[in-house]
């Protein structure tokens, strides 16, 4: 695990993140809906999801550091008992907030807090790009376990430690700006999750370079060019570079112990 120099997590460092990348989520019609199930940018966590997608409402799911409440919104709108979404920043809850009336998601809760100990007991946690700004993990991996029923799951992602991009220091800014704290691999990330209290269902590298580079260079305008097919091609191609040149992110599935 390597440490990066960044400013502490607070709500006005992410209100101020969330200015800058965030632009809502009306299309160029300005009609607000939720990401369909093809969508480039949440590709893995869609992937992640689909298994859990089967009995929705059955679900109730907890969105830690939902930013502008993406995936909730997703998840509300496919017919999930009860959302409820996080983060520190208020301007990111403000446009979450705006597209849950304007979609009239009556499933779905937003708060502008912090991970608490007694939220209530969920069936599915999401903590998406979370973890590497939170400067006591092991704590916050704790408050998850609270939070979670026995044998409910948490699907976690997180920059990857191990990448030629990486390692040639290109990605030592773009973890400056986003306030990323720390970098893990698998297992430095296994660490936080004790086996008395965690099982590990999966624990997979995915995103390769040319998607990487999408989002650190000035190329993001691109993205709403790769839809339908173009998603799974654009992928497989990924996935063949990150053979060579290694993948970016991690996705931990974990199952709490009974």
């Amino acid at each position: 695990m390597t440490q990066a120099q960044s400013p502490a997590s607070n709500s006005n460092f992410y209100d101020a993140y969330h200015q800058h990348q965030n632009r809502g989520h009306a299309n160029w019609r300005g009609v607000i809906k939720p990401i369909s199930v093809q969508n480039f940018t949440y590709f893995f966590h869609l992937r992640a999801l689909k298994p859990f997608l089967t009995q929705p409402k059955n679900l109730r799911v907890l969105d830690v550091g939902c930013g502008v409440g993406t995936l909730s919104l997703f998840l509300a709108a496919q017919g999930v008992k009860q959302v409820v979404g996080l983060d520190l920043s208020a301007r990111a809850i403000s446009q979450a907030e705006v597209a849950r009336q304007a979609l009239n998601l009556t499933n779905l809760k937003f708060h502008c807090q912090q991970l608490s100990s007694n939220l209530g007991q969920f069936d599915l946690i999401l903590a998406s790009e979370i973890i590497e700004h939170v400067p006591q993990p092991a704590e916050f991996v704790k408050k998850l376990a609270i939070n979670l029923k026995p044998g409910g799951h948490l699907i976690l992602t997180t920059p990857y430690a191990h990448n030629w991009l990486r390692h040639h220091g290109y990605l030592e800014k773009p973890d400056q700006v986003a306030g990323h704290l720390a970098i893990y691999d698998e297992i430095s990330l296994q660490k936080l999750f004790p086996v008395e209290t965690w099982k590990i269902v999966s624990l997979t590298q995915t995103e390769g370079p040319l998607r990487m580079l999408l989002f650190i260079l000035p190329l993001g305008i691109l993205i709403k060019f790769i839809r339908g097919p173009l998603v799974s091609w654009f992928h497989i191609l990924d996935e063949i570079l990150a053979k060579v040149w290694g993948h970016h992110d991690l996705i931990l599935v974990g199952r709490k112990v009974v």
